[in-house]
């Protein structure tokens, strides 16, 4: 007797079930809208009408945000709408369809599949990946991942992944696309490139110590880069007609553990391509995402690596006697190659060392007056504030230690 029950228990299961699925399967036509804040939906025929957390929309309807953010998800897109400004002035205002209209503001279109294109003053944006659209005075599209076409009077202009271009009015195409430029306090840029923001300041940082540590004349031939860079012996294309002599050697050796993790294309175009994108104005983290290097621990660590191998110059602050009067001079000092595994993720082998004490004494004539003490240790260098500190102290200061060891 309750076997008929049983079985009407799991068919009104199961109809419950389907009856749900049934609500979330969207139809042709339709897509999902979730508000995160407020906005205003209209039909084609009616007026706008407030809305707040998930409903569905239809091909013809008018999204438009006012205060949060929100997303329409259809299959195989997504569009994101957000606010400009604190009270949304400018918010995002899309028309559905299968070929959008982005009638205001900004828009991130994310595809899984076909291209997604959107209308926007007369102009369309073929999105095939993830990008942000933008219109208010011009028509503007930033390429995140996979190429955009931008079409404005019947003529074409792609813009490759990383890169942003704009068209000023209708029929007015652009004829170049700069680096992506990027805003940490974006939060799309945020989401997109996070990782390539963190790594590539970083990256900067390197860069700069290491060019300003290095000796006068050094970071200017081959041999100098395939000492410090030993991955570059085995680049038979490596030579000195790839190295710019006015180029930062800061600049060359960042470039060079780039081209030397990346995998696409060969080394020589490698090289070329990373050198012509930074020279156009791309950050560090762009250069290396631009050739699939997302490592960005591991592409740091071999920079480090590369800088505890060369011959870095610091200033070493000269022993002081309390008679004296004046300032004393500063002495450079150069620490040879052969790395530091005390330093800054330095490589193998043991901690440079300098010169060693000179061998050059002076006699003092007899004097009857009685002798001074001897001078005291050597004190550690100061902090400069400069973006050398965090690669030259660490080298420096065992160095100290050793001198003063060798102090009567």
């Amino acid at each position: 007797m309750r076997r008929p029950l049983a079985m009407g228990l799991v068919v009104g299961l199961l109809a419950v079930g389907a009856a749900g699925c049934n609500r979330d399967t969207l139809r042709p036509g339709e897509a999902r809208l979730t508000v995160t804040g407020r906005a205003l939906v209209g039909k084609t025929d009616g007026a706008l009408e407030p809305v707040s957390g998930t409903t569905r929309v239809r091909d013809g309807d008018r999204v438009k945000l006012i205060e949060g953010t929100a997303e329409v998800e259809a299959p195989g897109r997504t569009y994101e709408l957000r606010c400009r400004g604190d009270r949304c002035a400018d918010g995002s205002d899309l028309r559905i369809a299968s070929r959008p209209t982005l009638l205001n503001g900004d828009l991130l279109v994310t595809t899984d599949g076909a291209p997604v294109v959107v209308e926007a003053a007369g102009s369309q944006v073929e999105v095939n990946g993830t990008a942000r659209v933008s219109r208010s005075l011009a028509v503007s599209a930033v390429a995140y991942r996979g190429d955009v076409v931008l079409r404005s009077g019947g003529r074409p202009f792609t813009v490759p992944a990383l890169r942003q271009a704009a068209v000023p009015a209708r029929g007015v195409l652009p004829t170049t696309a700069p680096p992506l430029a990027y805003d940490e306090d974006d939060q799309w840029d945020r989401r997109l490139l996070g990782q390539a923001i963190a790594f590539g300041r970083e990256l900067e940082a390197r860069s700069h110590a290491f060019g300003a540590s290095l000796r006068a004349g050094e970071g200017t031939t081959a041999g100098f880069y395939r000492q410090v860079l030993p991955a570059l012996d085995g680049e038979s294309s490596f030579d000195a007609a790839l190295l710019r002599p006015a180029r930062p050697a800061g600049e060359t050796l960042v470039g060079a553990v780039i081209a030397v993790k990346g995998e696409h294309a060969s080394f020589t175009e490698r090289w070329r391509r990373i050198f012509s994108f930074r020279d156009e104005g791309a950050a560090w983290g762009l250069v290396a995402l631009d050739q699939a290097v997302s490592e960005g621990a591991a592409l740091v660590r071999e920079l480090d690596v590369a800088i505890g191998r060369a011959p870095l110059q610091f200033a070493a602050a000269p022993a002081s006697d309390s008679g004296s009067s004046g300032g004393g001079t500063t002495t450079a000092t150069t620490l040879p190659a052969g790395g530091g595994s005390g330093g800054s993720g330095g490589g193998g082998g043991s901690r440079p060392r300098p010169n060693g004490p000179s061998t050059t004494t002076t006699t003092q004539p007899p004097s009857t007056t009685p002798t001074t003490q001897p001078p005291g240790p050597i004190p550690p260098p100061p902090e400069t504030g400069l973006p050398a500190d965090p690669v030259v102290l660490p080298l420096v200061e065992p160095t100290v230690d050793t001198l003063n060891g060798l102090l009567p």
